[in-house]
């Protein structure tokens, strides 16, 4: 796959995506599909992932023409929100989701030792609360930088640099309290 974050898009790229040309449709497809969904499954689970990632995707296409500021960051502020929505909507409707111990959408057959490290690391970001684990997962699983992270949370670098500090914390907290008590 190719490397997304810190590769500028070509300059008549994203003109050709607002105009439709179906190459560069599925070029944008195909570089940023696995990106989001992973974003995605890390923030709602796997129930819910490819679902939520389709409808970023119409989102896009829906608003590309009103798209400002960095396209990748635009992108991920349509995912965030797509995200906050299927939460709330999942808040008021009350129902408890079937929960099957589901390998990552992104593995590669890495084999069973990366699917159950996989499976730690989602169950830690689970406990941390919402507002962590979106810091972490855009972090250190999308790999994205605190400017970055600003962007498409509204945050300065400083202030998303201050609050991943306190989300890794917790993390540690989650993942091992007796190391944090000593």
């Amino acid at each position: 796959m190719e490397a997304v974050s810190n590769t500028p898009l070509e300059p008549d790229f994203l003109a050709r995506v607002r105009k439709r040309e179906p190459g560069a449709l599925a070029r944008l497809y195909t570089l940023y599909y696995p990106r989001i969904l992973k974003y995605v499954h890390y923030r709602l689970g796997p129930e819910e992932a490819e679902d939520v990632t389709g409808e970023v995707f119409l989102k896009l296409l829906n608003s590309i023409d009103t798209q400002s500021g960095t396209f990748e960051a635009w992108l991920y502020r349509l995912a965030r929100n797509a995200v906050i929505d299927r939460v709330r909507h999942r808040n008021t409707r009350r129902e408890e989701p079937l929960r099957e111990e589901a390998p990552d959408p992104t593995d590669q057959g890495r084999g069973a030792h990366s699917t159950t490290a996989a499976l730690d690391v989602e169950r830690a970001l689970s406990l941390v609360g919402e507002e962590h684990r979106e810091l972490l997962v855009l972090r250190f699983i999308q790999g994205l930088s605190a400017a970055e992270i600003g962007e498409i949370t509204g945050q300065s670098p400083g202030a998303v640099r201050g609050m991943l500090f306190r989300a890794l914390t917790k993390l540690r907290m989650v993942l091992d309290p007796k190391e944090v008590r000593e």
